[in-house]
């Protein structure tokens, strides 16, 4: 099998498992495993390259901190927001419901 039909098959593989069998979602499938398909050998074009354990441990600790940050500043914006709710967030508007009932 070439890579490009290992590529595709994946991709649509991959389309079913988060769709759902059916014909309308196969046949989209078959057309975004096509597009993904034709992204990735552009991206990445089939040949001989070999995995580096190093760099795909240092890709995870990185990932790692980068979460970890990421879930500390968004954890700080909202101790500032209950803080100061007035200022951070809008009013809901007020509804007169007894002028709409009449």
């Amino acid at each position: 099998m070439t890579s490009s039909a290992v590529r595709a098959a994946g991709f649509f593989g991959f389309w079913l498992i988060l769709t759902g069998f059916s014909l309308a979602n196969a046949a989209v499938g078959v057309l975004a495993a096509a597009v993904a398909t034709r992204a990735s050998l552009i991206l990445l074009p089939p040949g001989h390259w070999r995995p580096q354990p190093l760099l795909f441990f240092q890709m995870g600790l990185r990932f790692l901190y980068q979460s970890v940050s990421a879930g500390i500043t968004a954890r700080t914006a909202e101790d500032v927001i209950a803080w100061a709710p007035n200022k951070a967030r809008p009013r809901p508007p007020q509804l007169d419901l007894e002028s709409q009932t009449r």
